[in-house]
Parts: structure tokens; C-alpha cells; sequence
């Protein structure tokens, strides 16, 4: 059993240094002058993310799903959109198509599910604030994994997800696909102004380290 496990724990370590190019110790760089506040903040999303690619190879390692952080559920949903738009850039679709693509999941599957009060007064609730509820989220769900074709997504980026990683990803895959649908439509406009989403980076790392992880 000790050896069982002891094989086990190099077989991760061996496989977060392929997948991240680090084997047993990362550091998280901060730069000078970030404020006490904002700098534990940074340390406590990188390490649920350190923690989240642990769990991650060690899930993939027994066959099981993987979980997500909210973090890594937008990195994810960030690679969803580059995937979905490479799929559909040489489409022939008119702009109206995909117009009407981002009107129907609005019109058609979102707002139908609106609670009497606000059809009542819409003003009351200018940010539809109401579709976050866990019962709405729930019934829009299948028509997002339909619509973006997440499960294709997921098969190309070999990934399974657990139950409540996939209603995260899907969650915020919901506002990308809107984006996506926006995106397309520009582009069968002619216009190829360049996609700011795509282009967009992470701040860039400082060098005063502040935080370090080991993991397995």
C-alpha cells in the first residue's frame, strides 16, 4: 500500500510538471507596492487554484470529474469562446443569423422565465438580477450546453467535469456566448476590427514574492 501510494503521488507530481512546466514547487510573484488587502486576496485565489489543478490531476488520474474554482471556470469559459468562434469564423451564416441567435436565447429562453414582479415593473430591476436565481440558472442551462455546444468543448479539451463544475462553467459560459454570438455577427457584417476578449491579458507579475506552494 505504501508503495501504491508513494507511485500514486509521483505520478502527479510527474503530471502537473507536463501540464504546468513546475513539478513540486511554485511561487506567486506580486509586485511591490500592492496593498496588504489586495495582496491576500491574490495569494487565496492562487492557491485554490494550485489546489484546484491538484484535485484536477489526481480526478483525471482515478477517472472521475474534475472540479473548478470560480477562477478557473472563466479561464475555462475564456478558451470556450476562442474554440466556439474558430468553429464558426468561415461560416457562410448571414449577420442576421447570428443577430437573431443572441435575440432568441434573451427573448425566447430567458426572459419567458422572468418572475411576475418584474414583468410587472422591469425598471425595478434594470440588471436582471432575477436570472441568477438558482431555479432560473437551472432551466437555462440545457439550452446554454445546447447552444454553445460545451459538451463538443469539453471532448476536444478532454475534460469531464463534476456536476457542479459543469453549472459553473455553463453559468459563465452563458454571458461568452452572447459575446460569441456579437462577435460572429460583426464578423458577417465585414467588419474584422480586432476582439479585444480575445486579446485581452492578465496583469503582468511582479517580482516580490509573497506566497509559495509545494502541493501533493
Amino acid at each position: 500500500m505504501l508503495e501504491k501510494r508513494f507511485l500514486t503521488h509521483k505520478l502527479h507530481r510527474v503530471a502537473h510538471a507536463r501540464h504546468y512546466a513546475v513539478s513540486w514547487e511554485e511561487k506567486l510573484n506580486i509586485p511591490a507596492g500592492t496593498s496588504l488587502h489586495e495582496a491576500k486576496a491574490r495569494c487565496g485565489e492562487w492557491i485554490a487554484d494550485i489546489e484546484n489543478r491538484i484535485a484536477t490531476l489526481r480526478a483525471a488520474a482515478n477517472g472521475e470529474g474534475q472540479p473548478l474554482t470560480k477562477h478557473n471556470a472563466h479561464a475555462l469559459a475564456g478558451r470556450w469562446y476562442s474554440w466556439f468562434l474558430a468553429q464558426h469564423e468561415s461560416d457562410s451564416e448571414s449577420h442576421q443569423h447570428w443577430a437573431s441567435m443572441g435575440e432568441h436565447l434573451i427573448w425566447d429562453i430567458i426572459y419567458p422565465l422572468a418572475p411576475n414582479e418584474f414583468h410587472e415593473d422591469t425598471a425595478a430591476d434594470p440588471h436582471w438580477e432575477w436570472k441568477e436565481a438558482a431555479e432560473i440558472r437551472a432551466k437555462v442551462r440545457p439550452v446554454i450546453a445546447e447552444m454553445a455546444r460545451t459538451a463538443s468543448f469539453l471532448v476536444a479539451e478532454s475534460m469531464t467535469l463534476t456536476p457542479n463544475a459543469n453549472n459553473l462553467f455553463l453559468d459563465v459560459v452563458e454571458g461568452n456566448l452572447l459575446a460569441a454570438f456579437a462577435r460572429l455577427e460583426q464578423l458577417a457584417r465585414g467588419d474584422f476590427t480586432v476582439d479585444e476578449r480575445l486579446h485581452a491579458q492578465r496583469s503582468a507579475r511582479g517580482t516580490d514574492v509573497i506566497c509559495s506552494h509545494t502541493g501533493f
